[in-house]
């Protein structure tokens, strides 16, 4: 408990509360970090104020003052802000500090008159612009409390004007980056089951005095951010959507958690401050090494399979690949097809099994394992742990595990597919212990570093979200409660395996801040082609996750396979080195690197160095010298810079611009510094002022469309 007025020492954390925590009195609470300050306060009546909110480098206030922090429906009741009215009265608060230095404070209220508890955290993290709340809701009557709708952790009126303010978000579907203007609703939704709409990183701009507040949403799907704009205020709240819980005498809801932060300058400003919070507070420690060069493979064919993928990881081992994965088709009764046909290929025959195909691995992945590892590469697999091969079902898959809506099972069949396929409910506490313990065991029966995780095969739709009340869940909470499955399995593999790199994959998981803590690389899209559409896909995320965690491979695609020239072949391979990098090879072992043309061969034994050269920026700071869809001229630029200016790299694109020389004005650099910039296409180097790099820019001069550069900068 803590007197009052008292100041925490080290925490960032003040608290100034008159009286003590169990009856308290008027007082107020002021959380603040380096960048962002929060002052909340006791309404006499009851309920709580949000006093400001504001930059607290700038000192740019973000709200107006009013009741705020929670929004509520259920069957008894609704509001929005903890006013008098809402019934709650505040009954206690207390804070704990972190191992690395976050403080939580949580406010407790009850409403006695529903007999509900309501627990208010925030988390202030010391030296970033980042501030979390979340909220648990506790039945602590007789009675349940029936059909909660809604219980959003975050509620606030902006402060105005509206019309100089816009909301900027990032598509996760189709990889842009959008904005509109607060007119009289607005929502940003992060997609329900099986869909991908929004990322959860959602920006209020005042583009006029280059202020920004955003939102990070800690949640895969079914949340939403609204803006509604009415009666003179702006109000914002966030929370879980398509949703319904009755909530049980002694039962507990918990909801997302959501971060807030603040920044000054444009979109790019706001990226780098909510980096630095996870990386200094939410991301799990970097690998050495990381990103690695890595090599996604697999084939359906059923000869000659082991023999293959042998010969194979030789030849990647001297590409300079560092992390061999096998993909899809490893396990028991999996698809020998080999069509090479992804809507043929029924890589779903034998989904659920947990142990490797014998017939395709006479010496078992244990062998192959092995065997990269002795090529001193990493060795990983895939798994689409919901997806199950309804053969399995009852007798190596119990029904009561299999995922129902309105009493019937859900079957998922894919057009040209042999297997008949369901998918179990990860909102059953079984399918969570059962997961656990099947995925730990191959990551240690097969020595995995890598491990891609993959939600893929579903079927689109509300109606295949489980409703049965017979798992764990209750009919209206099945997609809340397969969230909260999938991030305890996360959560297991994690702390159990520490250095394996887990892989996000699939249309409803991606960029999926709920998983920050464990993921650490991304796939983004199986849309890998042509270079364009993949440089916009990376230049969008990696306002998301550093781009060190975004992956963007080489296929045998049109686009690669026929192209001569090295030069635009560099072009391809450059595209896919401003993330994550690698190749694929899937469904076909005949499509494997290296069975490439000659020169794309040489071409990735041209880039493949350099990429190693600064892979470790791709981590640090990131500037859009161009919009992801390219400036008005039609090129395309980033810059990644570390954070103390001592370090930098600059890939640019010409695409079909008619222009063939481009100044780039770069960023993050200190001005008096000396960098020496070494153009990688002419082997030139030269010594530049970081002022001069700044004001005058580098020039880049690529003389044919569809070029590209790659600028090395480095303080000496």
């Amino acid at each position: 408990m803590l007197g009052a007025p008292a100041l925490v020492t080290g925490l960032n954390l003040r608290l100034n509360l008159a009286g003590q925590t169990s009856r308290p009195k008027i007082g107020r609470w002021l959380v603040e970090t380096k960048g962002i300050s929060s002052s909340s306060e006791p309404d006499p009546g009851g309920g709580l104020w949000l006093k400001s909110l504001t930059n607290a480098e700038t000192g740019h206030e973000w709200v107006v003052p009013a009741y705020a922090h929670f929004a509520f429906a259920s069957a008894q009741s609704r509001f929005e802000g903890l006013s008098p009215s809402s019934g709650f009265r505040l009954a206690g608060e207390q804070s704990q500090t972190s191992e690395k230095g976050a403080t939580e404070l949580r406010l407790d209220f009850l409403n006695h008159e529903n007999r509900l508890k309501l627990s208010l955290f925030c988390t202030s993290f010391p030296d970033t612009s980042v501030i979390e709340q979340w909220c648990r809701l506790e039945n602590t009557g007789t009675e349940k409390i029936a059909s909660i709708s809604r219980f959003d952790p975050i509620f606030l009126v902006l402060r105005g004007p509206a019309e100089e303010l816009q909301v900027r978000a990032v598509r996760r579907d189709q990889y842009s980056v959008e904005r509109w203007p607060i007119e009289k609703e607005l929502e940003i939704r992060g997609g329900s089951w099986n869909t991908a709409e929004h990322a959860g990183f959602v920006a209020v701009e005042n583009s006029s005095i280059k202020e920004i507040l955003f939102l990070g949403i800690k949640w895969e799907r079914d949340w939403a951010v609204r803006f509604t704009n009415g009666a003179g205020k702006i109000q914002v709240s966030a929370g879980l959507i398509d949703f319904s819980h009755d909530l049980m005498p002694g039962e507990v809801l918990e909801s997302p958690r959501i971060f807030l932060g603040v920044a000054h300058g444009d979109l790019d400003a706001a990226s780098r401050s909510m980096h630095d919070y996870l990386w200094k507070y939410v991301s799990p420690p970097p690998l050495k090494d990381f990103p690695w060069v890595v090599y996604d493979i697999y084939g359906t064919e059923n000869v000659d399979v082991e023999k293959t993928l042998v010969e194979e990881i030789d030849f990647a081992a001297g590409l300079g690949v560092e992390n061999f994965y096998y993909d899809a088709s490893w396990y028991e009764g999996s698809s020998k097809r080999g069509t090479g046909d992804y809507r043929t290929s029924d890589w779903g025959a034998g989904l659920g099994r947990y142990r490797e195909d014998r017939k395709k691995f006479p010496r078992g992945l244990s062998y192959i394992s092995s065997y990269a590892h002795s090529k001193g590469m990493k060795f990983g697999l895939w798994v689409d742990p919901v997806v199950v091969d309804r053969r399995l079902v009852p007798n190596e898959i119990p029904s009561k595990w299999v995922a129902q809506y309105d009493g019937k099972n859900i079957e998922l069949q894919i057009e040209g597919w042999e297997a008949p396929l369901t998918q179990i409910c990860l909102g059953n506490p079984e399918v969570v212990e059962h997961l656990k313990s099947s995925i730990s065991r191959i990551v240690d029966d097969f020595q995995l570093d890598w491990l891609k995780w993959d939600n893929s095969g579903l079927n689109f739709g509300r109606e295949n979200v489980c409703n049965r009340n017979d798992h764990g869940h209750q009919k209206g909470d099945g997609g809340y409660a397969r969230v909260r499955g999938e991030y305890a399995v996360w959560d297991h593999l994690h702390k159990i395996h520490p250095n394996l790199v887990l892989e996000e994959c699939g249309y409803p998981s991606r960029q999926d801040f709920g998983k920050a803590s464990y993921c650490r690389a991304h796939w983004l899209s199986d849309a890998t082609f042509p270079s364009r559409d993949v440089r916009k896909n990376v230049f969008s995320t990696s306002y998301l996750f550093p781009s060190s965690y975004n992956g963007a491979y080489v296929m045998r695609e049109p686009e690669a396979m026929e192209q001569k020239d090295p030069v635009l072949l560099d072009t391809v391979y450059r595209s896919r080195m401003m993330g994550l990098f690698g190749f694929a090879s899937l469904s076909l072992l005949g499509d494997r690197v290296s069975l490439f043309p000659r020169e794309m061969i040489e071409a990735a034994r041209r880039n493949i160095p350099i990429y190693k050269s600064y892979r470790h920026l791709l981590a640090q700071d990131c500037y859009h010298l161009t919009p992801p869809s390219g400036s008005p001229e039609g090129w395309q630029a980033l810059e990644f810079c570390t954070r103390n200016g001592s370090e930098a790299v600059v890939l640019a694109f010409r695409n079909a611009s008619t222009q063939s020389v481009y100044s780039f004005s770069l960023k993050g650099l200190q001005s008096t510094a000396r960098y020496s910039v070494k153009s990688v296409n002419r082997g030139s180097e030269s010594m530049r002022l970081g002022k001069e790099l700044a004001d005058e820019g580098v020039f880049i001069d690529l003389p044919k469309p569809e070029m590209s550069e790659i600028v090395l900068l480095k303080q000496v």
